[in-house]
């Protein structure tokens, strides 16, 4: 009995690996490994697909139920939120109370309102003083960077350049002495007394580590894992 040879398509029988598209945008899932090619289907960005093999720019892979071919290049191994880039806006917004126990100067809680300086610079003034109190603590926030501070005393509390990744270090250098700056997450999940904040910034200086939140600012301040700062709550 002679017995035909099976033919198979060695792609299909290669063990899958999940990753994730990271492209500018969506990308076309295409039934041939070719820029011209027909286009199957739409592939969000940020999507989970499995990738059977990769060739010459190209994978083969399965998304759902259907099966074609991307750029391997708008693939990556890491999920994209990994690799999160802050540009801005790590400051609070106006209009925001927030209390913190313990203060920033302070084992006691204390209430801040924030207010709107100049366009770089936003005033948490403690709400038991009056509103042009010289005492206050600030954020100056540019394109280039994004400064916590206290007046009268011009202690710099933390200090962070743009953009913020996971891994980049930045140096700051007042009054000659330097000091490092260590991104250590993007995407933390922490939970303070005010609630559990998602995407949270981590900066490390040392033994110090300096939470922050979008649009909130810092969270939460610890030194060799002792809790220094803490937000008790938003409104």
């Amino acid at each position: 009995m002679c017995i035909a040879p099976f033919n198979f398509d060695s792609q299909q029988v290669e063990a899958a690996t999940t990753q994730y598209v990271n492209a500018k945008g969506d990308i076309f899932l295409r039934d041939a490994a070719n820029s011209k090619a027909k286009k199957i289907a739409t592939i969000k960005n940020h999507s989970t697909i499995s990738v059977i093999s990769s060739s010459n720019g190209w994978s083969y892979v399965q998304f759902g139920k259907l099966k074609g071919y991307v750029y391997t290049s708008a693939l990556s191994k890491k999920h994209p939120k990994e690799n999160q880039v802050i540009s801005g806006s790590m400051s609070p917004k106006a209009g925001l109370t927030l209390t913190y126990s313990p203060d920033f100067n302070s084992s006691e809680s204390a209430t801040y309102k924030v207010r709107q300086d100049e366009d770089e610079v936003k005033r948490l003034t403690n709400v038991d003083y009056p509103a042009d109190s010289d005492y206050f603590f600030y954020y100056v926030e540019t394109e280039e960077f994004l400064v916590l501070g206290m007046t009268e005393s011009d202690w710099i509390i933390s200090y962070v350049g743009y953009p913020m990744q996971k891994g980049r270090y930045f140096s700051f250098s007042p009054e000659g002495q330097k000091v490092n700056f260590f991104v250590e997450s993007t995407t933390a999940t922490v939970k303070v007394k005010a609630g559990t904040f998602n995407n949270v910034t981590i900066i490390r200086s040392g033994d110090a580590r300096f939470y922050y939140v979008k649009n909130v600012g810092v969270i939460k301040i610890t030194y060799d894992n002792t809790v220094f700062v803490e937000l008790a709550s938003i409104q």
